[in-house]
């Protein structure tokens, strides 16, 4: 089971053609592409007629232009941003990605210059595929965690820091997979 260090990653699939890529396969292909800053490899997973819908934009996204486009405006934002896979499960075309992300604020974002600041969000795609290439994503991110990050809004009373929750999400990921019950927090 491949992964970043540090992090849980899990995979289950039902996928059984060897020569068509699995969803799961294309989703570390886009954490690939987001990492290398390469729309080339973006544009060779993502389908003409992708339909994404993203929590921090108004109207969906329509074809691989589009998309294209927003991993541009992320990296543009954030030039050392590097997603990692925390978990992943699959069912035959279709994908929930649970992800990370990490980057210094190094351009505007969401309309908010620049503030050098780094960030840790985690957030989920559902993913799913034609076989050959993404044909639609829905993405949900935690936008007061970037806000946090970026100390445009304030620290929740119960959290230290981004990395506290990381750790705790770790924790859980492995309890469950343990079969232990979550514990409530102190």
């Amino acid at each position: 089971m491949g992964g970043w260090p540090g992090y849980c990653c899990i995979t289950q699939q039902n996928h059984t053609d060897p020569d068509v890529p699995s969803v799961t396969h294309l989703a570390g292909v886009l954490a690939d592409a987001i990492n290398r800053c390469d729309p080339q490899l973006l544009r060779s997973i993502c389908a003409s007629t992708y339909q994404g819908y993203d929590a921090s934009r108004e109207a969906a996204q329509h074809g691989r232009l589009a998309f294209m486009d927003d991993l541009r405006r992320l990296t543009d934002s954030f030039s050392d941003g590097r997603v990692s896979i925390v978990s992943q499960t699959a069912e035959g075309n279709r994908s929930a990605v649970f992800w990370m992300f990490r980057g210094t604020h190094t351009g505007s974002f969401l309309g908010i210059p620049a503030t050098l600041r780094v960030v840790r969000i985690c957030g989920v795609s559902h993913l799913e595929s034609d076989g050959e290439h993404l044909i639609r994503g829905l993405h949900l991110w935690d936008m007061a965690g970037l806000l946090r990050g970026l100390r445009l809004l304030p620290d929740l009373p119960d959290r230290d820091s981004s990395e506290s929750l990381q750790k705790g999400m770790r924790r859980a990921l492995r309890n469950q997979h343990s079969g232990q019950r979550p514990q409530p927090t102190p």
